[in-house]
């Protein structure tokens, strides 16, 4: 039906007067963004009651859709890109916005202004428009030193062609950093050396132990043998009793007798004779 005045105006021997240009042979689009396809026409002769019509061939079904129609002031737009099309209204501009761009949207899309009236019959130009993942390669380097700065290169390659970016990378130190670098690197040594040193004492205390107590033993058993043995000059000399010592207890006669002069008398002089 969309193709009915065209045809019309071809057989009625009509020569084109119409002239579309597309600025842009190639469009690229990261998938979810939008693509602007740039279309404009111009005429030698007023156009009249003219028609915009945008097709979309699909690489992947091999199909022809009639995606966008333009007549009488009023714009449609038809199938999976219904709602999506937003369609410039100033005169000589065909140029459309497609909004959440998908990969299934990758295809050739042709822009097309005919009228049914006059010499300006019809004209159409194509664009071809890409929809690419949005993956992104990122180099991540950490703890820079001088050692990774200088020139870099990144080269990105797909089936559209390549793209480099060159960037020249450089490493900066602030002083408060090495100096706070240079401390904890101090500290961090003393440490080691106080752990060292406390482990070589450690060890040298535990080898002296066994030797000082095998001197502590035979030092006690060399004093166990040479314990001094007493003369016979010191040894008290022993009393024994004589035969006429009387009887140590006394008798019970003694101890009942009254105390007399005579008693008293014979009682000192046995304590005499014992002492």
């Amino acid at each position: 039906m969309l193709k009915i005045f065209p045809v019309l105006a071809i057989l009625a021997g009509h020569t084109s007067g119409v002239v579309v240009t597309i600025p842009e042979k190639i469009v690229n689009v990261t998938t979810g963004g939008n693509a602007t396809l740039l279309c404009t026409y111009s005429s030698s002769a007023p156009l009249g009651n003219f028609f915009i019509q945008w097709s979309f061939y699909s690489a992947k079904e091999s199909q022809l859709h009639t995606i966008y129609y333009y007549s009488g002031g009023h714009s449609y737009s038809y199938g999976a890109f219904k709602n999506r099309i937003t369609a410039s209204t100033s005169p000589g501009n065909a140029s459309i916005t497609i909004s959440n761009m998908q990969p299934s949207d990758t295809g050739s899309y042709t822009c097309e202004v005919f009228s049914p009236q006059g010499d300006s019959g019809q004209s159409q130009k194509s664009v071809i428009v890409n929809v690419l993942d949005p993956n992104s390669g990122i180099l991540y380097i950490g703890n820079l030193t001088t050692f990774e700065t200088g020139y870099y290169r990144c080269i990105a390659s797909n089936l559209l062609g390549n793209s480099t970016c060159e960037l020249d990378l450089t490493a900066k130190h602030s002083d408060g950093a090495i100096v706070a670098g240079a401390l904890i690197g101090a500290i961090l040594a003393a440490a080691i050396i106080c752990i060292i040193i406390w482990v070589l004492t450690r060890k040298a205390k535990n080898r002296k132990s066994p030797n000082n107590e095998m001197q502590e033993m035979v030092q006690k058993q060399s004093n166990a043998d040479y314990v001094q043995v007493p003369s016979e000059e010191n040894i008290p000399p022993t009393t024994v009793p004589s035969s006429n010592a009387t009887n140590e207890y006394p008798s019970i006669d003694e101890t009942t007798a009254p105390a007399t002069p005579e008693n008293d008398e014979k009682q000192e002089a046995e304590k005499e004779e014992r002492a």
